[in-house]
């Protein structure tokens, strides 16, 4: 609730860590996450609201399993989705505003952004970057479940050794 109530300041900070608007950009970003928050409040709110009722419902119950868990992720996928389709249009426009410096900009910034993401994934051992995201994750799950209990250490570790580092091809593909 509290980023929530916060997201009409945030989103367009977040964008301008990306590049800066001129006035004009930054009047139509204003415009856009105010509408694109008030779509979102009034036709999907409930949705997410609903889903964490159902998750802690879940959780509290001892029913949170691997097919539990899966219909959490593809309900968030799906809704994310919805996010990015209501998304795609004004950001398309504000994009064919930006001049030439702002498109330098941005590239920039992605060129440092994917170099901080080289830096934290080469050069390092396999076993290492799976122990580094192995405890991530855990820090994670413990915001959302406080404490975890045997089963769900045991389940963290059995993900931690399946994990599979980003890589070269995971790092190309985001550079591209």
């Amino acid at each position: 609730q509290i980023v929530y109530r916060q997201l009409d300041w945030l989103l367009p900070l977040y964008l301008e860590d990306y590049f800066g608007f001129d006035d004009r950009q930054q009047q139509f970003v204003d415009r856009q996450v105010e509408d694109l928050l008030r779509w979102h409040c009034g036709s999907q709110l409930k949705d997410y609201a609903a889903l964490l009722r159902q998750a802690n419902q879940d959780i509290h119950g001892q029913r949170m399993d691997r097919d539990r868990l899966q219909h959490y992720s593809n309900r968030i996928r799906a809704l994310w989705a919805d996010i990015v389709r209501e998304l795609s249009p004004p950001l398309t426009e504000l994009l064919h505003t930006m001049s030439d410096a702002q498109v330098k900009e941005l590239f920039e910034t992605f060129d440092e952004n994917n170099a901080e993401a080289m830096e934290d994934f080469t050069g390092i051992a396999i076993a290492e970057l799976k122990k580094q995201q192995q405890e991530r994750m855990g820090e994670h799950l413990e915001t959302w479940f406080r404490v975890l209990n045997r089963a769900q250490k045991q389940a963290l570790r059995r993900w931690g050794e399946q994990f599979q580092p980003l890589g070269e091809q995971g790092l190309a593909m985001r550079r591209r």
